[in-house]
């Protein structure tokens, strides 16, 4: 994993540290130290998921962190038979990734293989309560301990994991792997993206188009989760120089504008 510090700097800490840290490559290590953990193997399972003739689709888990192991879906056409560019979709809040099975056939029609996950405290990883009550006890917990990340952190985590589950892949190109999300959603791909860039393709002198994992970021971002006009140009640097789409909520007057 790389670096995704921008927006965690956004959101935990102040625009005035944000000023000081100007240097993408210490702001992305210091979100990595922050939300960094003991690394495990993936110990990825697979099977397949009954869906339309048209599609194949697999049921997948691998582990992210101990004790910790991720749900997803994987889709593609039954067309596709090389490896094809790679789209992760992150859902929001009180979602689960099956209400994406939409988008991810809408892709898969297009050529690309498609993953989604539920996110933490969400689909198949609520153990107790109903609906968003673990999800909100969670943070609840977080913010009496200070321990944890459930709203964002633990899930942008788990987003780095799975990508480096698809590079395992036969059937995914490991250099165009892109990632979009809705809500929630929407900001953990805003930090996945603007952390995870390989390290040696930092260099002014890379070719960052053709190294930069991403190649592709689609994000969503409600009035409620917006970061201010100043930390988010900051946090953009760290997403440029691969394509990138924002869709702002229509409750923001320029919501007609895509970025």
């Amino acid at each position: 994993m790389r670096a995704l510090t921008l927006v965690a700097l956004v959101v935990c800490g102040s625009a005035t540290s944000l000023g000081q840290t100007s240097d993408p490559a210490r702001i992305r290590a210091a979100f990595l130290k922050m939300i960094d953990r003991p690394r495990v193997a993936l110990a990825a399972e697979s099977r397949p998921r009954l869906d339309a003739g048209i599609y194949r689709a697999e049921r997948f888990t691998f582990a992210s962190e101990a004790g910790e192991r991720v749900p997803g879906i994987f889709l593609k056409s039954v067309r596709a038979t090389d490896r094809r560019p790679a789209i992760v979709l992150l859902h929001g809040t009180g979602s689960r990734k099956e209400e994406l099975l939409g988008s991810m056939r809408t892709l898969a029609d297009r050529g690309f293989a498609t993953a989604t996950i539920d996110s933490r405290h969400h689909g198949e990883r609520i153990t107790t309560g109903a609906d968003n009550d673990q999800y909100y006890a969670a943070m609840l917990q977080t913010f009496r301990t200070g321990k944890g990340g459930p709203y964002l952190y633990d899930t942008v985590w788990d987003v780095m994991r799975l990508v480096d589950y698809l590079e395992t892949r036969p059937d995914v190109d490991p250099k165009r792997i892109g990632i979009m999300g809705i809500s929630k959603g929407g900001t953990e791909a805003y930090l996945a993206a603007a952390v995870d860039i390989p390290s040696s393709a930092l260099s002014a002198d890379t070719d960052l188009m053709e190294r930069a994992r991403a190649a592709a970021v689609s994000v969503q971002i409600p009035q409620s989760e917006r970061l201010p006009q100043r930390e988010r140009r900051q946090n953009l640097r760290l997403v440029r120089l691969r394509p990138f789409v924002r869709v702002n909520a229509d409750s923001w007057p320029h919501a007609t504008s895509v970025r």
